[in-house]
């Protein structure tokens, strides 16, 4: 009977056993399929991941690549530039040809240099600046060379620049500038308008006294590219009353409609304000925005007697190539009666506006001769005239080759 029994003890044990070890097989099976879903799935992540750098990594290059592509075709279109510019006065300057040349082909190489060893880690503002400061420099190089002269010639025309050389130069400076668009701020009966219209503009004339602007409409009305308007132009959009002159001097002032004004200054024993209306005033930036002057204009003439600086003030945030405004030194006839056009007061609206050139044409109080100069803040005493502001130097410095070739230049001692 113990032996029966110590067999069946030891059946019910091996059977036991054999139950934990067929569980522990499960179990470890078990495992090793979830270890190796577990491994597959990190596999598939590994390669999803690897897939994503790769992409990342590609784009990367590509952008690098396109902003090395871009940067080169940008000193190709410098040097193209440039080389045509060194055709035109090669017959004087083949030693400042040969220098530039070399001198070009050094910072190219310079800068190749410099995005080979950054390209990995170059960014668009990086290359931005690296093309400012190339650009400055071939200016510098460029801006050394011998100018071309310009010849004056003879006729009519010519003599007509020489009395008048505001409009002269105007109308000069039509080839240089980006667009043909001009501004006509106090247009009066049109003669600017007329000339910048016969130079090739497109005019927008603005005259706020009706007759006036019977008789400008009337002369220029029908001639293409001409546009004109019956308002004042100020600092905002409202209504002001316009005082109106009369002369009583028995013809000495001419048309006395030229000296009506915004402003009710005092005025001479013989040229008297006797009326005034009220007219619409307008901002450029507000004619910009509903699109009655276009978004592109490349000059501005303003002449509005003593009321130049609040059609500045009405530009916003607009800036043309060149601004035309009429000045009296503080000894001149209306200054004296108390009105606002100082040349210093303009200098000091227009430099913050980004115009750091201007050129000065003045004649002195009781005579007609005619001189410029450049770039000054102080008028000559008991004088009146207009500045011409510009943004850009090589604009600039072509309206001087200009005037002086066609105007004395004013010389003043230290």
């Amino acid at each position: 009977m113990s032996n029966f029994l110590k067999k069946v003890a030891r059946k019910l044990v091996v059977g036991d056993l054999e139950n934990q070890i067929e569980r522990l097989q499960v179990e470890s099976r078990q495992f090793q399929d979830q270890a190796s879903h577990a491994a597959e799935d990190q596999r598939q992540s590994a390669a999803a991941l690897q897939q994503y750098l790769t992409e990342q990594l590609g784009q990367q290059q590509a952008q690098q690549s396109d902003h090395a592509r871009a940067l080169q075709q940008s000193i190709a279109a410098l040097q193209q530039y440039l080389t045509e510019q060194l055709g035109q006065q090669q017959a004087q300057q083949s030693d400042h040809t040969h220098a530039l040349q070399q001198s070009v082909a050094a910072l190219q190489q310079k800068l190749t240099e410099q995005l080979g060893q950054q390209q990995a880690q170059q960014s668009d503002h990086a290359l931005q600046e690296q093309l400012a400061i190339l650009r400055q420099e071939i200016g510098d190089l460029t801006a050394a060379l011998p100018r071309r002269r310009i010849v004056a010639g003879a006729g009519p025309a010519v003599e007509y620049a020489r009395q008048n050389p505001e409009t002269g130069l105007m109308a000069f400076l039509y080839s240089f500038l980006p667009d043909r668009t001009a501004l006509d701020v106090g247009a009066n009966v049109g003669d600017v308008s007329e000339r910048l219209l016969e130079a090739g503009y497109e005019v927008f004339a603005f005259e706020p006294f009706p007759p006036t602007l019977e008789k400008l409409q009337a002369r220029l009305q029908e001639r293409p590219g001409f546009h004109a308007f019956g308002c004042a132009i100020g600092a905002a959009d409202s209504t002001l009353p316009l005082h109106v002159a009369t002369d009583r001097s028995g013809g000495i002032y001419g048309n006395p409609t030229a000296y009506n004004s915004l402003l009710d200054r005092p005025m001479p024993s013989d040229l008297v304000f006797t009326d005034s209306l009220p007219v619409p005033v307008r901002s450029l930036a507000s004619l910009h925005q509903s699109g009655e002057i276009p978004a592109q204009v490349s000059l501005v003439k303003i002449d509005t007697e003593g009321f130049d600086l609040e059609v500045i003030r009405g530009m916003g945030e607009h800036r043309y190539p060149v601004v035309v405004v009429e000045f009296w030194d503080d000894e001149f006839l209306w200054a004296r009666a108390g009105t606002r056009s100082p040349l210093g007061g303009f200098m000091d609206a227009m430099r913050p506006r980004g115009y750091p050139w201007s050129i000065v044409f003045y004649r002195v109080e009781g005579s007609t001769d005619v001189a410029f100069y450049c770039n000054g803040r102080r008028s000559v005493p008991k004088s009146w005239g207009n500045a011409f502001f510009f943004r850009d130097y090589e604009l600039f410095r072509t309206a001087v080759d200009w005037c002086s070739t066609m105007v004395p230049e004013a010389r003043f001692q230290a």
